[in-house]
């Protein structure tokens, strides 16, 4: 299984080198735009939650248990990208959901470069596409950019700047060479 390494740099380093002051600030000292940025970790979003394309919202964990705020933001279907009880995962599932009647797609993806995310793409992307048929919402950058792929005609590069403006994003390598597998298969040759 091949995929354009080209491509995946070109993503890479638009996510690394974004220059979007809401996204980065200003973390040079001398006020000159930074060249170099391997050794910055990438920020975390600034907001608990942002609308990264209409009627598609990414939040964080603190978000997903407010069921009475997603209520607010009329938030009528959820993506749970980090379903568990780990640390870093996040304990929901249809039945924490039912009684704000939110609808809820649930998957334990590993946010590590080895775990396969490819085979969440579709049932994922499927079931956005239907809450966003009947005006709902969900979340997670990967899976968000797979559906703009996949349902909206977007390139992984097109997906990416319609995203990265609206939330700091950073998928992992491993689902960046994912994504660009599927743009392969979706669009062919090394671009």
């Amino acid at each position: 299984m091949t995929y354009s390494q080209k491509l995946y740099h070109r993503v890479r380093e638009y996510l690394i080198t974004s220059t979007d002051d809401r996204l980065h600030g200003d973390n040079s000292s001398s006020g000159a735009a930074p060249t170099f940025w391997m050794f910055t970790l990438p920020q975390a979003p600034s907001n608990s939650y942002d609308e990264v394309y209409p009627g598609i919202f990414m939040g964080d964990m603190q978000l997903v248990r407010d069921k009475a705020h997603l209520k607010e933001l009329g938030i009528t279907h959820m993506v749970n990208c980090s379903q568990g009880k780990g640390p870093r995962e996040t304990d929901t599932d249809a039945r924490f959901y039912r009684d704000a009647g939110i609808k809820f797609h649930g998957m334990k993806a590993v946010d590590s470069p080895t775990f396969n995310m490819m085979p969440f793409f579709k049932a994922a992307v499927d079931f956005i596409d239907k809450a966003l048929k009947s005006d709902g919402v969900s979340r997670s950058a990967t899976i968000v950019i797979a559906y703009l792929m996949l349902k909206c005609n977007m390139n992984i590069l097109e997906a990416v700047r319609a995203v990265r403006p609206k939330r700091k994003i950073h998928p992992n390598d491993g689902f960046i060479r994912q994504l660009c597998f599927l743009n392969r298969d979706l669009y062919g040759g090394d671009d």
